[in-house]
């Protein structure tokens, strides 16, 4: 019950930010809609399904807040740090930072 209450907040709040932005900046979906909206359910489904084991699993509300908004953080630095890499530099520099993270994680477990 939770996570249904909680992903249709989740979708009136993207509904919202994406109608609004679009009437703002005079915006557009291009291609297909479908995708658009599709891609969105999946990722709000995920980021409540996320948002909700580590509530569950966390000590305190600071804390579970303080672990969505590090993982967050952590996840859009590498993938962009990765697609820059990718974009500028070749192949090469690409595998050694995968090589570099793997040697990270495998660290901390």
């Amino acid at each position: 019950m939770r996570i249904a209450a909680y992903l249709l907040i989740a979708i009136t709040e993207a509904l919202v930010v994406i109608g609004l932005g679009g009437i703002i900046f005079k915006l557009s979906v291009v291609n297909k809609p479908i995708t658009l909206l599709l891609g969105t359910l999946i990722f709000l489904i995920d980021s409540v399904m996320f948002g909700l084991l580590v509530g569950v699993r966390s000590n305190n509300q600071n804390s579970a807040v303080q672990i969505i908004s590090l993982v967050g953080f952590i996840t859009s630095l590498l993938l962009w740090e990765l697609w820059y890499l990718i974009c500028h530099f070749g192949g090469v520099f690409c595998y050694l930072f995968l090589y570099q993270v793997c040697m990270y994680l495998w660290e901390l477990v």
